[in-house]
């Protein structure tokens, strides 16, 4: 009998804005981590620059472009990237992002390449006619457009107007981090580093210091819990914009010394085993909240804006609460009941993590996206 000869992998393009520290970005990192490297040929495009994410994938042998180009508008720009992609003889192109997702695809469709998708990771409800149209206008060349949650497929079909049959959800996953042990007992060590109290109520939040991430709202909720619960810290790692601001408004609302600035960090693991609980009080869009979903993977029950894609992920009382955007007592009575109740942190903590392997693992999302890629060799292009 001759030996089964095994196929040529599929060469597979994941295009992207940049590579910074963020949610999407840590998404895009284990999707091409975690495909199958038999058969699929993997490799990622930065279309304006890197980033730590894009330093971290080349020291894992990941195959890291960047062509330093920030605006499709300019024809010179489209013709590099045509080339570019017509040199790599790409079979599938994986956008994400909205920038990514005009740019590649535009220069996609002049290149021929066989199939394209169309990775959409939030709700962008303050797009303008021009996005709208544009995305609408692309969806006719893409074979699949993947919504990381139904809010998002939502708003892909109702707000710009693109037909359903074109969409499939599939829920972004991460690896499993850390078990919340029965005990509740938490790691001291990690702590002392960052002039934590062992004994406090840790919240933390994994944002960007921007807007729309309600930092100002956390602030705000945050003094008024420690007016009844003083044996609490809020963990802010992230960076952004609003750094200087929220450090000033720490310092007036004379809570400095019960808030810690970490900064951009990418050992989210050691982050969580420090905590009790993790937060996310997004204020006008949110494509599911990967932050929480990390948490959670982690055994942390958490807090929430019921917005987007958020109540796809906190299930209000089981794992955690939902609290309605920009209202200061509502987050503060979230804060206060889960830092006066060790017993229900612990069992919201457990149920977390029991939705996590039931929705929102990492094998899951893989498993998906090699089902959809599978799925487009299949069939002619739509």
């Amino acid at each position: 009998m001759a030996p089964e000869v095994n196929p040529t992998p599929i060469r597979v393009l994941h295009a992207v804005e940049d590579l910074k520290i963020g949610g999407m970005e840590r998404v895009i990192a284990s999707i091409v981590t975690g495909l199958d490297p038999a058969k699929y040929d993997t490799q990622v495009l930065c279309l304006t620059r890197g980033g730590a994410v894009a330093d971290a994938l080349t020291g894992q042998g990941v195959s890291v472009t960047t062509l330093g180009l920030d605006n499709y508008h300019y024809p010179s720009h489209l013709l590099t990237l045509y080339r570019w992609l017509r040199g790599q003889k790409i079979q599938i192109l994986h956008t994400h992002g909205y920038f990514a997702g005009v740019f590649a695809r535009l220069a996609g469709l002049h290149a021929g390449i066989p199939q394209m998708i169309s990775h959409v990771h939030s709700t962008y409800v303050d797009f303008r006619a021009k996005h709208l149209f544009m995305d609408r206008l692309l969806s006719y060349g893409t074979d699949r457009i993947i919504c990381v949650s139904r809010a998002v497929q939502d708003w892909v079909v109702e707000g710009e107007g693109i037909r359903k049959g074109k969409t499939i959800v599939i829920y972004n996953g991460t690896a499993p981090f850390f078990v919340a042990p029965s005990s509740g007992s938490i790691p001291a060590f990690g702590r002392r580093a960052l002039g934590i109290p062992e004994h406090d109520t840790v919240f933390t939040v994994v944002a960007s210091l921007t807007p729309n991430k309600g930092h100002r709202v956390l602030l705000e909720s945050f003094a008024a819990l420690l007016e009844e619960h003083p044996n609490a810290t809020l963990l802010i790692v992230g960076d952004g914009p609003l750094r200087n601001e929220l450090e000033d408004r720490t310092r007036q609302g004379k809570i400095k010394s019960k808030v810690v600035f970490a900064g951009l960090k990418t050992d989210i693991t050691t982050l969580h085993s420090m905590s009790d609980v993790g937060l996310l009080p997004s204020q006008y869009r949110e494509g599911l909240g990967m932050a929480l979903i990390e948490a959670m993977a982690a055994g942390l029950p958490v807090i929430g804006t019921n917005l987007g894609g958020i109540p796809e992920v906190i299930a209000d009382g089981e794992n955690g609460i939902l609290v309605p955007p920009a209202r200061v007592d509502h987050l503060a009575n979230a804060l206060k009941r889960l830092a006066n109740d060790r017993e229900a942190r612990l069992r919201m903590g457990r149920r977390s993590r029991q939705i996590y392997e039931a929705k929102f693992t990492l094998d899951g999302m893989i498993r998906h996206i090699e089902a959809l890629y599978a799925s487009l060799q299949t069939r002619p292009s739509a």
